[in-house]
């Protein structure tokens, strides 16, 4: 599978996997933002940007992720469409409306959704486990925020985020299969190149959220108690962090330690 990595003279990547083979294409715009780059106030506020909705016009599906470091939103449809996914995608991305009724009907779902986890323990233990482990750091706090957090955030929350989050050096636009890497990045430059302000986060000055440093010297508990009748435990612990270059060699560790723990029950 061949890949290739283009610049934009705005400064946005383009990447794009040809996979002549497939008959759909995936469009996907990544912002280098999550939740380790929030505070308190906003907790939450990158994944409140995931709201979604199908792309019927288009025969084509259209959502959205969040993690601690990357928020991404994508559309997969037919190939023949790519140059109407650029156009939805760009403009849902790039100029949302974000009316106060929006924020409004959005916060009650993602209200719903926290408490959706909190009654799901086995979804729940996760967040639980990572409080513990970054404690006192933006890497142990929920992606989705606290119901607090949801509640207090307010139109210039977004607007501020925006602003520092999403420029072009800090997004990357990606592209695999019944595609064409020429005319991907015609498009590209059609929809992106003149929409994005250049360097704008880093002039108001971009937070890349605070580095964590272990300090644990000895072994450490986390119990939440909750009226049900299932039990859930984690056992873990720190490894080298993704900047080391052992890193895969420790992924690889994960999954052959998960698949001999569970052919034990």
């Amino acid at each position: 599978m061949q890949y290739k990595i283009n610049r934009l003279l705005n400064g946005l990547r383009v990447l794009t996997v040809p996979m002549p083979q497939s008959e759909s294409a995936t469009l996907t715009v990544w912002v280098k933002t999550g939740s380790r780059n929030e505070n308190k106030k906003v907790g939450g506020i990158s994944h409140f940007f995931e709201i979604s909705e199908v792309v019927d016009s288009i025969g084509g599906e259209f959502n959205a992720a969040t993690s601690k470091d990357w928020t991404n939103f994508y559309i997969k449809t037919r190939n023949a469409n790519l140059d109407v996914a650029f156009d939805v995608l760009s403009d849902m991305v790039l100029n949302p409306i974000l009316k106060e009724e929006e924020i409004k009907r959005e916060k009650g779902t993602i209200l719903q959704e926290i408490a959706m986890y909190e009654d799901t323990p086995v979804a729940k233990i996760g967040d639980v486990f990572e409080e513990l482990a970054f404690e006192g750091n933006s890497l142990g706090w929920d992606t989705a925020g606290t119901a607090d957090s949801v509640k207090r955030i307010i139109k210039n929350d977004f607007l501020s985020y925006r602003k520092l989050y999403y420029y072009p050096e800090n997004m990357l636009v990606t592209l695999s299969g019944g595609i064409s890497g020429k005319k991907s990045l015609e498009l590209a430059r059609r929809y992106f190149e003149k929409n994005l302000l250049t360097h704008l986060g880093s002039e108001l000055g971009l937070s890349r959220g605070g580095l964590f440093e272990s300090v644990q010297d000895k072994p450490q508990v986390k119990i939440k108690t909750k009226q049900t009748d299932q039990c859930h435990f984690i056992l873990g612990f720190m490894g080298d962090g993704r900047n080391y270059k052992n890193r895969y060699a420790q992924g690889v560790l994960a999954t052959i330690l998960h698949r001999v723990f569970w052919r034990q029950f």
